[in-house]
């Protein structure tokens, strides 16, 4: 639909959080907005067949931790959880301890802004890289995380195209 409508600046959300969010902080084409629900690996690289200007992927970092972690099907039954990745990843990034949590929005939660403005933004990046690399950088790509209420965690990536609400 998206390609039918000569869309060249396509927003990939995972499902309902982020098309709220998407709508919530862009003015968006309703042909702009693409749910490609867990089959993230088929809908890029049908993606990379088309003459898109950039991409912007639009969602939860539970979710979409799972593609830095190179899960490119993301349905909870057949991917691992992205709680011990994103443990590790903020251990890393922050330079000390993480605390325990059981979900990914847990683990944002045991930070105050700085960091986990910091930590949405590394993992927003990495989340950046393997998209591109899995569109074999075609086009440029950009990344957005969000809470479950919609509120911006980090991003990576020129956002400007998209325009804001």
């Amino acid at each position: 639909m998206a390609v039918a409508c000569n869309v060249k600046l396509p927003v990939f959300v995972p499902g309902r959080i982020g098309e709220k969010a998407a709508r919530r902080h862009f003015r968006l084409a309703p042909e702009q907005l693409i749910e490609v629900s867990n089959e993230w690996g088929f809908v890029l690289d049908e993606a990379a067949k088309h003459e898109f200007s950039r991409l912007l992927v639009l969602g939860h970092p539970g979710k979409l931790a799972k593609l830095a972690m190179g899960q490119w099907d993301t349905h909870s039954s057949r991917s691992t959880s992205a709680v011990p990745f994103v443990s590790d990843f903020a251990k890393e990034t922050l330079g000390r301890t993480v605390g325990e949590a059981r979900t990914v929005e847990g683990i944002f939660a045991l930070f105050q802004e700085k960091d986990c403005k910091n930590l949405g933004d590394q993992l927003s990046s990495r989340i950046r890289l393997a998209v591109s690399d899995r569109l074999q950088k075609r086009f440029c790509v950009a990344t957005i995380l969000v809470d479950m209420k919609g509120e911006i965690l980090g991003y990576s990536g020129e956002i400007s195209w998209w325009p804001g609400s």
